[in-house]
Parts: structure tokens; C-alpha cells; sequence
């Protein structure tokens, strides 16, 4: 599972754009448990960005305050990395 983009991770920009500014209100509107459901459903996908997604929701949670949910996070980007790649680390080819 995953193989699909596996090493095809997309780059984003993401502080000042609309996906911080959405992420940021989908932290916002949702309670701990949503929150910890929101990050189970992005790894579990495995999608295009999911590397930049989760890496986007773990610093947005950790900014506003939830620690033990940023973890969780942080821990399932480890593993998304380790599946997919790091679009962050790729050598750009020109």
C-alpha cells in the first residue's frame, strides 16, 4: 500500500498559503479526537502530499497547543517519510 506514490511525493510552499490557512482552520474546528482521526486518515491514504500535508498538520497543531496530537503526527510523518520519500530532501533534477 502506498507504492502508488511512492518516491513521487509533490513540493508545496505552505506558511501564508491557502493550505496553511486551511489546515489551520481544520485544526481549529475540530475536538482532540477529530484531530487524532484527521491525522489516522492522511497516513493512512498515502496520497500525493501526504508527506507535506502531515508535515503542515504537525506543526499547525503543535502551534496552537496540542502537543500530544503534534506527536502523533510527527510520529506518523516519520513513517509516511520512511514509505514515500521526503519531497523536502529530493535532489531536483534540471
Amino acid at each position: 500500500m502506498g507504492a502508488r506514490h511512492q518516491g513521487k511525493q509533490g513540493r508545496e510552499q505552505i506558511v501564508g498559503t491557502a493550505s496553511y490557512a486551511h489546515t489551520l482552520q481544520r485544526v481549529l474546528s475540530m475536538d482532540e479526537k477529530g484531530l487524532f482521526n484527521r491525522v489516522k486518515a492522511i497516513e493512512r491514504a498515502k496520497g500525493k502530499f501526504a508527506v507535506t500535508k502531515m508535515r503542515l498538520f504537525a506543526r499547525v497543531l503543535l502551534l496552537e497547543g496540542y502537543e500530544v496530537v503534534a506527536q502523533e503526527a510527527t510520529d506518523a510523518l516519520d513513517r509516511l517519510i520512511a514509505v514515500l520519500g521526503d519531497p523536502d530532501c529530493a535532489v531536483e533534477e534540471k
